[in-house]
């Protein structure tokens, strides 16, 4: 199985990064493979080619000459259990976006969101990534405008919804959200670290904090 992930320079993502994923999925997954879709040349094993800005780098996933199967994973994800459940799936595979879930966010709201994807963790063939390059090749920056709040991840909901299974369906509690599941809000202090669920083996990290902003993940990179 190959691994990929995507460094776009300029961002809040640095070489250090990959090279602490790397690490990760070489102890975790270590008969997979580890390739980094990027326009920094000292970890780039795949060359970015569109200049997309931000997260529509991902969209270069799609590309028809990057070929085979393969898993993407955000760069701020951290690996705590073997990856053998989630390396032997061979559909197409997107996570249900943790707050969108089609229950009430909070108490605030009168109607629950609809269900949504991440794109954080996904298992990707090849032969289903055509019809997301072909749509967005076409026009990216009409595309890149229109979707420009909620970005890469809800242009590929409107491929994928229906046709993509979800991780939580598929391996149920093998991988999870740092804000929804390790950590709970404390007042005036954000996300508080509880504990890492037992039959976690992944932990995606949406949005602040950062893995290696939490002091229970800093050792993974140094």
């Amino acid at each position: 199985m190959k691994i990929v992930t995507v460094l776009r320079s300029g961002g809040d993502f640095q070489i250090g990064h990959v090279q602490a994923l790397q690490r990760q999925v070489a102890k975790h997954a270590p008969f997979a493979t580890f390739d980094c879709l990027s326009d920094v040349p000292e970890v780039s094993t795949i060359q970015l080619k569109m200049g997309w800005p931000g997260w529509w780098s991902k969209l270069e996933l799609f590309r028809p000459d990057i070929n085979g199967d393969f898993l993407y994973m955000d760069l701020d994800t951290v690996l705590v259990g073997d990856l053998n459940d989630i390396l032997a799936v061979d559909k197409l595979t997107m996570l249900l976006d943790f707050y969108r879930t089609g229950k009430k966010y909070n108490a605030n709201l009168v109607k629950p969101l609809r269900q949504g994807l991440n794109s954080g963790l996904m298992f990707l063939p090849e032969k289903a990534r055509a019809v997301v390059w072909d749509d967005f090749i076409q026009r990216p920056k009409d595309h890149m405008d229109y979707h420009r709040r909620g970005g890469d991840q809800v242009f590929l909901e409107k491929h994928y919804t229906g046709k993509a299974q979800r991780w939580q369906d598929v391996l149920p509690g093998q991988v999870v959200s740092y804000k929804v599941h390790c950590a709970q809000e404390a007042l005036g202090k954000g996300p508080v670290f509880r504990g890492i669920p037992r039959d976690a083996r992944i932990i995606c990290f949406h949005g602040q904090p950062r893995p290696w902003a939490v002091k229970e993940f800093k050792d993974l990179y140094t």
